[in-house]
């Protein structure tokens, strides 16, 4: 369980890692923004256009990654954190691998147009954070917090880098073949494909974060196509970029309304899971035993009538006084039988 530390430790190796790997692919993410290596993915989005690219709105999905992974970073400083299985075992070294596969990617790919290497870091990225997101499972969060803090990060970025991965290919392709509009349409076309299936495959395993950015993506593409760049209007006629439309705005809303299920489905069990922890937080320390009924032990005088010892008053009493954490309520005389109190108990029949 994420909640079991291994044992108490202090600030490590891995802790350090984590702590440069996500400076260091800020500091080349934003700098590629400036173009401090020449020219920036939005550059690159904008020389490179393709019938997959969403609009520029899209992209702002970027913020939420980092400011999620920089809350990541800060958690697994503390000392209640650093030591869970979730931060040593489970996302391990896998964070700061991707971490570098993407400031080269940052640095390096776009920047001098190499499309393929920018394609193989692309791809190096998402293997890194599906290593870590598959890792991760084994070690469950105990809270909403925890799984916001340690696993939210690394599911949205995952999602996100399924939709880079498809987009960088159609940019390789729009590289190599400028002119071949035929190629670019069946290229882009199976990119919907692919993005419908990887949603639809990631339903099926119960994960809806790729259902919720392919839906955010697919109402990007479809928003951009609706004012297509200049390049695209000179190389496409308008009933592609209508049936791609329409593409786009059906695959947004099944893929919406499937994340929402799928939302509210979690936000149900995260309830019933708390509102479950109350009534174990209370519950007593011992367990109630039920009293055995005494043995009635007949003598020669009960067998002729003389005597009756299993009495109304006392059996009524054994099932209205009942104790917790008291194995019997049975008192019995010195001879050994049951006495029963003198005073009056209610009836069996209130039962």
């Amino acid at each position: 369980m994420s909640g079991v530390p291994l044992q108490p430790q202090r600030l490590g190796t891995l802790h350090a890692v984590n702590c440069v790997g996500f400076t260091v692919n800020c500091l080349f993410t934003y700098a590629s923004t400036c173009r401090s290596f020449g020219m920036s993915h939005i550059e690159a989005a904008e020389v490179y256009p393709t019938l997959v690219t969403p609009a520029g709105f899209s992209f702002a999905i970027w913020s939420a990654v980092f400011g999620l992974q920089g809350c990541f970073v800060v958690m697994q400083l503390l000392p209640e954190h650093r030591s869970r299985p979730l931060v040593v075992k489970g996302i391990g070294y896998y964070y700061a691998a991707a971490c570098v596969c993407q400031a080269l990617w940052s640095a390096v790919a776009i920047s001098s147009e190499r499309m393929i290497t920018s394609l193989v870091l692309v791809l190096a990225i998402l293997v890194a954070i599906l290593a870590l997101v598959r890792s991760s499972s084994r070690y469950p969060t105990r809270t909403l917090s925890e799984f916001v803090m340690f696993k939210a990060p690394f599911h949205l970025h995952g999602a996100w880098m399924c939709v880079v991965v498809v987009l960088n290919a159609n940019m390789v392709v729009v590289r190599t073949s400028p002119t071949d509009g035929d190629l670019q349409i069946v290229v882009a076309a199976l990119s919907f494909v692919a993005l419908a299936g990887f949603a639809v495959a990631a339903t099926l395993a119960g994960d809806g974060w790729l259902a919720a950015v392919v839906c955010w993506t697919f109402a990007g593409i479809a928003w951009n196509l609706a004012s297509p760049p200049v390049i695209l209007e000179q190389r496409f006629a308008i009933g592609v970029f209508e049936k791609f439309i329409g593409a786009a705005r059906a695959f947004a809303a099944v893929f919406g309304g499937i994340a929402a299920v799928l939302a509210f489905r979690a936000f149900r069990a995260t309830r019933v899971a708390l509102m479950i922890a109350p009534q174990r937080d209370f519950e007593p320390e011992g367990h109630v035993v039920l009293p055995l009924r005494p043995r009635v032990e007949r003598t020669e005088a009960s067998r002729s009538g003389s005597v009756f010892h299993d009495s109304p008053s006392c059996v009524s009493q054994w099932f209205t006084e009942l104790q917790p954490h008291q194995h019997s309520a049975t008192l019995r005389d010195e001879d050994g039988g049951p006495r029963c109190e003198q005073k009056w108990a209610p009836s069996l029949s209130a039962f």
